[in-house]
């Protein structure tokens, strides 16, 4: 075929041909590269953002669980405020993640996971609400255990001090033995009372600062029996009706005391409760987080591997390209040169025999 085309004709050919090799090889790339400028894209707008979102996620559910857990300890507001300041920013963090989520089509994960945190988010929320609310309980409650617990030593006291004086008179004025003796079971009484009823506030004190609810529970059980015991049988035997009335004050302090221990047993326990609840559901968060960082960790290495491919394939094909070019340009150079060039030569030999031819013939005219 192209030994009949004109010269003109084969050298545009070859051109031709070297043309559509580079375009087809060319093209070939340029998908290559259109896949990692794919790929490139979705890691910039969907996967790095995820990440960086499950991170601050992450972040900032510690930062509400740790200000919160300082709250339930020490009951300072500075925490609750950290607290509150916390899930408003992790608040913020899920409405960024579900405006990712609808305009990202591939974090199909990101989508079915922020149900379930929002809602655990929620459930943390009405848990910090309660938490307040208990804590605001308890500290009415230890306010009026410090007024029960007072009012019940100043009326001890006071009985104590009434008894002792009346004493130090019975044994002046001369009293039998028999009305010194029950006197000073009156005392004995009254500072049996007074060393229980301390009993009482010393488990108080250490439960409170123990963090041990049990301390509390085992002091109102044990105390309060014998103190109502004692108060019995120091009416039987009381007489004075001024010594009567400060036996039932101390009596009506006890049994208010009593209750605010139990009050604030009753909500230290709600307390503890709803702080495993607090943990549990801000568990469930963390672990979500992680995952949707390790989801995303994970399509990055993924994405990356085959751009590292997809950019080594393009590299492959340029190159080949580059070689199939060269030695189909080599080729044609020397099928487009040897159609020079032998037609030359064949003139050229033309001519030579046709002057040899002529030198002949001239010898031939002149010798003859």
């Amino acid at each position: 075929m192209f030994t009949n085309m004109k010269l003109g004709t084969k050298i545009a050919a070859g051109f031709g041909i070297l043309i559509v090799i580079i375009l087809g090889l060319g093209s070939l790339a340029v998908v290559q590269m259109k896949s990692v400028v794919g790929d490139s894209v979705m890691l910039a707008e969907e996967y790095a953002p995820e990440a960086q979102l499950s991170s601050q996620l992450e972040r900032r559910s510690y930062r509400t669980m740790y200000s919160m857990r300082g709250y339930g300890y020490t009951f300072e507001k500075k925490f609750l405020e950290d607290g509150k300041e916390a899930i408003a920013q992790v608040k913020e963090t899920l409405a960024k993640a579900e405006e990712l989520s609808t305009k990202a089509s591939h974090l199909v994960k990101l989508k079915d996971s922020l149900t379930e945190v929002k809602k655990e988010v929620t459930d943390y929320d009405r848990l910090m609400t309660e938490t307040v609310q208990k804590v605001t309980e308890l500290e009415k409650t230890a306010e009026t255990m410090t007024a029960a617990a007072k009012q019940y030593m100043d009326n001890a006291n006071a009985l104590l001090k009434d008894q002792n004086e009346t004493m130090a008179a019975e044994i002046q004025a001369g009293a039998s033995p028999e009305k010194l003796a029950e006197r000073l079971t009156k005392i004995n009484l009254v500072n049996d009372v007074i060393d229980y009823g301390n009993a009482a506030r010393i488990a108080n004190l250490q439960s409170r600062a123990r963090r041990d609810n049990n301390i509390m529970k085992e002091g109102i059980a044990s105390v309060f029996p014998i103190i109502e015991s004692k108060g019995q049988e120091l009416d039987a035997i009381t007489r004075q009706a001024a010594n009567k009335q400060q036996l039932r004050d101390i009596m009506a302090a006890a049994h208010n005391y009593k209750s605010a221990m139990q009050e604030y047993h009753d909500v230290t326990a709600d307390l503890d409760r709803i702080a495993a609840a607090r943990a549990e559901t801000g568990n469930k968060v963390l672990e979500v987080s992680r995952n949707l960082m390790t989801t995303a960790a994970e399509q990055t290495t993924t994405i990356a591997g085959d751009s590292a491919i997809s950019l080594g394939n393009a590299s492959t094909v340029v190159l080949v390209g580059v070689l199939v070019a060269l030695v189909v340009g080599i080729l044609l150079a020397v099928f487009i040169t040897r159609s020079i060039t032998i037609p030359i030569r064949r003139i050229s030999d033309g001519l030579s025999q046709g002057a040899e031819q002529v030198s002949a013939a001239s010898g031939q005219v002149s010798s003859s």
